[in-house]
């Protein structure tokens, strides 16, 4: 068993698990850029009904 191989095949897992993560955090990142346009529209919409 070789450890150098065993260490390149766990850092290439871990470099697909971050890749993962970080189109996670990309995806999640828009759809909070989408809440916060939502939600001011409704505040802009509160402010003028009052």
């Amino acid at each position: 068993m070789d450890i150098r191989k065993m260490k390149s095949e766990e850092f290439k897992l871990l470099e697909e698990r971050i890749k993962g993560l970080s189109m996670k955090v990309n995806i999640l990142s828009e759809e909070v850029v989408i809440f916060r346009e939502k939600l001011s529209r409704v505040v802009i919409h509160d402010n003028r009904k009052r």
